[in-house]
């Protein structure tokens, strides 16, 4: 054996060496290629994660015969709302609408979603919120349950406010 690696002219080795090389370099394109995708998915992800609207209870009020939460979006600002409804039948969205509010002199925007309920009626639901975000996927938000005594006043106020809501589309 030894005798035939001798007998290898030196063109035969120049072409073995280069062979070598060029394996070796297709083996590391096709990882780079492999790393590359890899990160595409990644970065894909993290702009998924990034565009994400996180919202939250910034505010509550009520009176007798309808209440009021705002909601802020403290993620990603761009997020159209599309539905908004509750679980129980006896409380009714009223109105939701985008309105400017100055908090801690501060302007901000904020999403006020009304509902009707029926006084002296103890009421739970929870609030669901529907809507697109900037690359046009569905996203769906709901509230904890929100309880209503008999007195028509929140009964659980705390549990609420300055709560995040939960997204159902993660």
């Amino acid at each position: 054996m030894l005798g035939a690696i001798k007998s290898i002219e030196l063109n035969q080795w120049i072409q073995l060496v280069s062979v070598f090389i060029a394996m070796i370099a297709s083996i590391a394109a096709w990882r780079s290629a492999r790393i590359t995708a890899k990160q595409y998915k990644l970065n894909e992800e993290d702009t998924n994660i990034r565009t994400q609207p996180i919202l939250k209870i910034d505010a509550i009020n009520y009176n007798d015969y309808y209440f009021y939460i705002r909601i802020e979006n403290i993620g990603f600002p761009f997020f159209y709302i599309t539905d908004v409804h509750t679980s129980n039948d006896k409380v009714t969205l009223k109105e939701h609408y985008k309105k400017s509010y100055k908090r801690r002199e501060q302007e901000r925007d904020g999403t006020f979603v009304e509902f009707d309920f029926e006084r002296y009626a103890v009421s739970k639901f929870i609030v669901y919120i529907e809507g697109i975000n900037i690359s046009g996927a569905k996203i769906k938000f709901k509230t904890n349950e929100i309880i209503i005594n008999e007195k028509g006043m929140l009964a659980n106020k705390t549990e609420i406010y300055n709560q995040n809501l939960f997204n159902e589309s993660i």
